[in-house]
């Protein structure tokens, strides 16, 4: 089964389009929370965690009080962040990238 992607082109409008932009920044912490927390992992542990562990992971940290806010988001484009970092990182063993996946400044996350 094969997923449907839509694209739609966002005019400059800044008060229409203020929410949309403030929740794509905000994707940038979990971002680079799970790639900072797989990079500490493989360091202790020598191995990498399971993208299924990245992921129960990240549900229990929207459970504090800490990253509550993280419950704003849309749960489905939180569990893609992993996907993402995962990506990355298949990709950069592979020999495609040459180099593993970086930190994300806020404003240079561009979608979820």
């Amino acid at each position: 089964m094969g997923y449907k992607t839509f694209k739609f082109k966002l005019y400059d409008n800044r008060l229409r389009n203020a929410f949309l932009h403030r929740q794509i920044d905000s994707f940038a912490s979990p971002y680079n929370h799970m790639l900072a927390l797989r990079k500490r992992y493989y360091g202790i542990y020598g191995k990498s965690p399971s993208k299924d562990a990245l992921q129960r992971h990240l549900t229990k940290l929207k459970r504090t009080e800490r990253f509550g806010w993280w419950r704003t988001l849309p749960s489905q484009a939180l569990q893609n962040v992993v996907e993402r970092i995962e990506f990355g990182f298949d990709k950069f063993f592979r020999r495609e990238n040459k180099r593993p996946p970086k930190f994300r400044a806020r404003f240079k996350y561009k979608s979820y």
